[in-house]
């Protein structure tokens, strides 16, 4: 089994390569990305949530779509 420190040093290891190496286009289309995916998978979460009568579901997934409210007219639209 890997020990979860490895997960860390992963996860800082990809944030430098990422930073130093990626074009601003690239970082603009992965932070674009980012954003709408967390609006968009938080409003199916809160609904598969209300709809299952789990709280902990919905409250994820409120969470999540909140987090985001300030893109919401772009979720689920073809132009990310």
């Amino acid at each position: 089994m890997v020990h979860p420190a490895w997960f860390f040093v992963g996860a800082i290891a990809a944030a430098e390569v990422y930073r130093k190496y990626a074009t601003n286009e690239e970082k603009f289309n992965w932070e674009n990305w980012i954003k709408l995916h967390h609006g968009e998978i938080g409003t199916i979460s809160a609904i598969l949530g209300i709809a299952t009568k789990s709280p902990r579901l919905t409250a994820v997934g409120l969470g999540l779509a909140l987090h985001d409210i300030d893109d919401a007219p772009k979720w689920f639209s073809s132009t990310k």
